[in-house]
């Protein structure tokens, strides 16, 4: 299947990052990610795709890499690797959020996964359906999509729903 080689094989998403004075760039066609200087453009440090399809976030001084069941972050001033994380809980399978201290992975299982940004360590594991949900509900249950939080809502977007979940 040519969408499914596409997608293990690129950057999913090619959009340059402004991060302080440094340009974020991972070019579709492309196996490496490249920090480039804001003012100048030089690059400063790249970085090879290896298993990561996308930037994950980009927090205070360090840039955040997914893959289909591996994070990473690196240091934003010289491409250092500072923590990793293996997913266990199935394939991310949407855009992860942050709110600066947490990281929000979607997951296959379905399930959301919780990282500490600073660290890396698996916080919590919010799985689907829970102890509260229906029959009606269970079958009804989809992976979550790309994530987005707004205030202490965390919202999951699929193809044909939105989702809001409180973070309180």
């Amino acid at each position: 299947d040519s969408g499914r080689v596409d997608l293990d094989s690129r950057w999913t998403d090619s959009l340059p990052r402004i991060a302080g004075n440094n340009v974020i760039v991972t070019p579709r066609d492309s196996d490496e990610l490249f920090c480039l200087d804001l003012q100048t453009g030089q690059e400063r440090w790249k970085l090879g795709r290896s298993q990561f399809h996308s930037i994950a976030a980009i927090v205070d001084d360090k840039i955040i890499l997914c893959g289909n069941r591996f994070v990473q972050a690196f240091r934003l001033d010289n491409g250092q690797p500072l923590w990793s994380q293996i997913i266990v809980d199935g394939i991310v399978c949407g855009l992860p959020a942050t709110d600066g201290a947490l990281l929000q992975l979607p997951t296959s299982e379905p399930a959301i996964v919780s990282l500490d940004v600073q660290s890396g360590r698996r916080l919590v594991t919010q799985r689907w359906p829970d102890s509260t949900s229906n029959q009606a509900e269970l079958s009804s249950i989809k992976a979550p999509g790309n994530l987005l939080i707004i205030g202490d809502q965390l919202l999951s977007q699929n193809l044909d729903s939105i989702r809001a979940y409180s973070q309180g």
